[in-house]
């Protein structure tokens, strides 16, 4: 009878820890909840919040990965379509694939012969973006001579006085002349050229050194001689000239904007 009486006993005291427990464990639950200030409910709910946030960013991900890529090819159709129309062989033909605008580019003809193309490129807002040339000299020293009578007097000779440093290992040299200011350096077989109005006062140094760095992680096109960006700021200061012509063999490319250096070089280094 004593050990019937020892075993209902341990049975009743187990029993009674198994339900303390599960007491304790809802009301810690019940507790976390409240301190939560969330229902169950509403924490699922925002569950199914975060889960739409995340789809919706995959989605619209997906949305600018496909626009970029439609606007890609019409890019790349528009520029096989005016190749097509072109009198001079194909393969002398390049065009710039890149445009400072998001909206669409609209290329023009405006001379077509056997040895010489242009084409002007406008938004389709009616923004002149730039003019790209192509002319096939009868020579590559033909071509040579062209490109080097464009560049005569466009190169600050090094004088100490007149040294900056740009970063990235590479110096330019400022005069000034007649009025004029003038600052350059070089970059590989490219000379790059400043020019603008002393009393305009505008700092050329700056400006040289942001393009500079925008060439760091942009390629302009390998010239076989030369090439030569020329930025020259008329009187004001307030509007700007670039020109960007490079040699490849007999052929000079050239391409002409009004826009910004550094826009000037985003069509420049796109040239394909």
């Amino acid at each position: 009878m004593n050990t019937r009486k020892v075993s209902l006993l341990f049975v009743a005291i187990v029993s009674a820890s198994l339900i303390a427990g599960c007491v304790s464990n809802n009301h810690t639950m019940d507790s976390q909840t409240e301190n939560s200030g969330l229902s169950p409910s509403e924490k699922n709910n925002n569950g199914d919040k975060v889960d739409a946030a995340e789809a919706n960013a995959e989605e619209n991900a997906s949305d600018k990965e496909a626009t970029n890529s439609h606007q890609n090819q019409t890019e790349s159709k528009t520029t096989n379509d005016i190749t097509e129309k072109l009198k001079m062989d194909a393969a002398f033909i390049k065009q710039p694939t890149n445009f400072p605008v998001k909206e669409e580019v609209k290329p023009e003809i405006v001379k077509n012969e056997e040895n010489a193309y242009s084409i002007a490129y406008h938004s389709v807002s009616g923004e002149e973006l730039a003019k790209f040339s192509g002319i096939r000299h009868d020579s590559v020293q033909a071509a040579s001579d062209s490109i080097g009578d464009f560049m005569n007097g466009k190169e600050v000779e090094p004088f100490e006085e007149g040294k900056e440093d740009l970063g990235y290992g590479i110096t330019g040299y400022g005069e000034g002349a007649a009025g004029h200011a003038y600052f350059s350096w070089k970059e590989g077989n490219w000379l790059m050229s400043i020019a603008s109005i002393n009393e305009d006062e505008m700092n050329n140094q700056e400006i040289a050194k942001k393009m500079v760095e925008y060439l760091e992680t942009h390629m302009l096109p390998a010239p076989k001689d030369s090439g030569i960006v020329y930025a020259e700021y008329p009187q004001g200061g307030e509007k700007v000239n670039v020109d960007i012509r490079w040699q490849d063999e007999e052929m000079i490319y050239q391409l002409e904007t009004t826009e910004v250096p550094l826009d000037a070089l985003e069509m420049a280094t796109s040239v394909e």
